[in-house]
């Protein structure tokens, strides 16, 4: 509740002059209910207020605002991988993850090896269900009428490929909306 009301104190008092900083949008929420929020947000501060932004988010989603936002730019951190070992290098590149990192980040913060393996096996299963529901909704999406100007959330990655709807904790892709 207390970033909700930090949120709605941002879109009423920003101006186009106002830097903000929004880390976790729609957090708390379930996945669907964050990512729209987060979504609808980021829209508002691009189109209504037009200030700059730094949006720190775990919603892979939000990077195809790069697409459809002129003033959107994509930024993540970058990492080295080494077999199953992942190190984060503490450098911002543009573009966003081309995965999510938080069952290593989990790995790095000490939880039992068991949890880890047992959250592998659960983000394998999940991520298998999300991309048949990306599928139907994307087939669905392209037989629809456009009546929209705005797209919304596509459940594509810009390649192409479904993109799985979870929430796990990844906190390595940042937005930049720069008027």
């Amino acid at each position: 509740m207390v970033e909700m009301s930090e949120t709605s104190a941002i879109l009423y008092t920003a101006s186009s002059r106002s830097p903000v900083l929004l880390d976790e949008i729609g957090r708390g929420t379930s996945t669907y209910d964050g990512v729209s929020i987060a979504w609808s947000v980021s829209e508002h501060l691009h189109d209504a207020i037009g200030c700059k932004t730094v949006f720190a988010t775990h919603y892979h989603e939000l990077t195809q605002l790069a697409n459809e936002l002129p003033a959107v730019r994509n930024f993540t951190v970058a990492v080295r991988e080494v077999g199953d070992q992942v190190l984060f290098l503490h450098r911002l590149i543009p573009g966003g993850a081309d995965r999510s990192y938080g069952i290593e980040v989990g790995r790095l913060a000490g939880l039992p090896a068991a949890v880890i393996t047992r959250a592998k096996e659960v983000l394998a299963l999940l991520e298998g269900e999300g991309e048949q529901m990306a599928a139907r909704l994307t087939t669905d999406a392209h037989a629809a009428p456009k009546s929209a100007t705005r797209k919304g959330p596509r459940m594509v990655k810009p390649g192409g490929a479904p993109v799985a709807q979870r929430n796990c904790g990844r906190r390595s892709m940042w937005q930049v909306v720069s008027a």
